[in-house]
C-alpha cells in the first residue's frame, strides 16, 4: 500500500477517494490509516443500524458479535460459534473492504465494541490462531488515542489518533508484533490540546481461520444457478469458475475483470503466484472456494446480472 494526503472536502461532494496513509511506517510496518473513509451521512446511518441491534454486556463494555461469536476467555473460534451470515449492512462494508483491497478476503466475523468515557481495552494482539493476517477497524462517534506497544520492547510505545469515520488497517508486523490498546480515561491529549471523550463505537472486521475448505467439516465445491435456471456444478470449483465464465462470454468478462485471482495468459508473465491452468484462464491455487464465490459474484454484479446465484456446498 502507498498513499497520498486525503482531501476531506471531496467527501462532502459525494465522492470517496480511499487513499491509505501510512502511520509511522518506519516504526510500525503494516499499520495504515484512511481518514474520512466514509461520509458523515453513512457514519450516522451505520451508528443507527448498530443501535437498533441488541447488545451483550458479559464483559466490561457492551459488544455485538456477527458471523462468529468470539470466546474471550478461551480465546478461540470454531464452527459451534457460527451465529449466521453477516447482516446486509455489514456484508456490504465487508465486500467494499475486500474490493478496495484493504482486506485480502471478505470478512466473515465482525465485532462491535462500545466505549463510554472512562472505558478502554487492555494491550493485546487479536487471537492469532483464530483470525487471519489483516484486521480492519472503523471508528464511529468519538475521537480517541490508541497506543501501539512493541511486543518485545515495551518501552517502544506509539500513540495513534483515531478520528470518527477513519479506518485503521493492521497487517504483517503491525498485526503480530505490536500490541494495541485504548487507555481507560475520560479525555485525551493530542497536539497540545485536550479532548473530552464521548461515546465511541468501533466495527472490527476479521476473517476466521476455520473458514473456507473446513466448511461443514468437509471439502466443498461451487454451485452456480445461471439466470435462465441452468445449474453449473463441477467436481472441482475451478472448473465451475471456468464453465461460468464460458457461459457469460470470456471476452466480455476479460474486459471488466482484472482480479489477481483470475488472469489471462497474457497477464501471467511476471506473476509470483502459482496458477492452475483452466482453458484460457489461470486460477490461483492459493484462493479458496469462498474467494472463487466472491469473484463470480463480483463479475455478475459488474455485468449487471442480478439473478445469478453462487453457493458453496459440501461435496
Amino acid at each position: 500500500m502507498a498513499g497520498q494526503e486525503v482531501q476531506p472536502e471531496l467527501f462532502d461532494q459525494g465522492t470517496q477517494p480511499r487513499q491509505p496513509q501510512p502511520i509511522e511506517k518506519k516504526e510500525i510496518p503494516g499499520l495504515w490509516c484512511i481518514k474520512n473513509y466514509i461520509t458523515t451521512e453513512k457514519h450516522d446511518k451505520l451508528l443507527a443500524h448498530v443501535d437498533e441491534q441488541p447488545w451483550l454486556d458479559d464483559i466490561k463494555r457492551r459488544v455485538q458479535h456477527y458471523g462468529f461469536k468470539y470466546d474471550y476467555r478461551a480465546r478461540k473460534v470454531n464452527y459451534d460459534m457460527h451465529i449466521g451470515e453477516l447482516p446486509g449492512w455489514l456484508e456490504e462494508l465487508s465486500k467494499e473492504l475486500y474490493w478496495e483491497k484493504y482486506m485480502p478476503e471478505v470478512a466473515d466475523q465482525v465485532i462491535i465494541n462500545e466505549y463510554l468515557p472512562g472505558q478502554g481495552i487492555s494491550a493485546h494482539i487479536d487471537c492469532e490462531p483464530c483470525f487471519k493476517d489483516t484486521i480492519v477497524s472503523l471508528s464511529l462517534g468519538s475521537n480517541c488515542v490508541m497506543n501501539f506497544t512493541n511486543k518485545l520492547d515495551k518501552a517502544r510505545r506509539i500513540p495513534i489518533w483515531l478520528e470518527p469515520r477513519s479506518l485503521i488497517v493492521m497487517e504483517g508486523e503491525a498485526r503480530y508484533k505490536w500490541l494495541h490498546s485504548i487507555p481507560a480515561r475520560v479525555s485525551d491529549e493530542w497536539g497540545g490540546e485536550r479532548y473530552d471523550r464521548q461515546r465511541r463505537v468501533s466495527l472490527t472486521f476479521r476473517k476466521v481461520i476455520i473458514g473456507d475448505s473446513s466448511m461443514n467439516n468437509g471439502p466443498t465445491r461451487l454451485r452456480v444457478t445461471m439466470p435462465g435456471g441452468e445449474v453449473i456444478e463441477c467436481r472441482i470449483a475451478a472448473d465451475t469458475v471456468e464453465a461460468v465464465i464460458f457461459k457469460l462470454g470470456p471476452k466480455l468478462v476479460s474486459s471488466v475483470d482484472r482480479e489477481n485471482m483470475l488472469i489471462s495468459r497474457s497477464q501471467l508473465s511476471g506473476s509470483g503466484r502459482k496458477y492452475r491452468k483452466r482453458g484460457e484462464w489461470y486460477i490461483s491455487r492459493d484462493f479458496q472456494n469462498e474467494h472463487k464465490k466472491e469473484l463470480l459474484e463480483r463479475i455478475a454484479e459488474r455485468l449487471g446480472i442480478s439473478t445469478m446465484k453462487v453457493e458453496i456446498i459440501p461435496k
